[in-house]
């Protein structure tokens, strides 16, 4: 994500390796522009509080259309 520096990457709430909450927190830490948005099939409010706080922009269920999608990537 450094390298290419994507604007809005959209990532799992769940990956091998490394959890989305983990991928905002880094990037928050480090300061760059780049906000994420978790996508997961967890209807879990504290899963969304935590991603919210770790410098998520947003937290999309898997189930939802492409609609809650794209208006989650709009910034305010």
């Amino acid at each position: 994500m450094e390298r290419l520096g994507p604007d809005i990457p959209i990532v799992d709430f769940q990956m091998p390796g490394l959890n989305g909450i983990d991928v905002a927190k880094a990037l928050t830490q480090r300061g760059t522009r780049t906000r994420t948005i978790l996508l997961s099939m967890h209807a879990n409010e504290a899963y969304v509080i935590q991603a919210l706080r770790n410098g998520a922009m947003g937290y999309v269920l898997k189930e939802s259309g492409g609609t809650e999608l794209v208006s989650s990537s709009r910034t305010k």
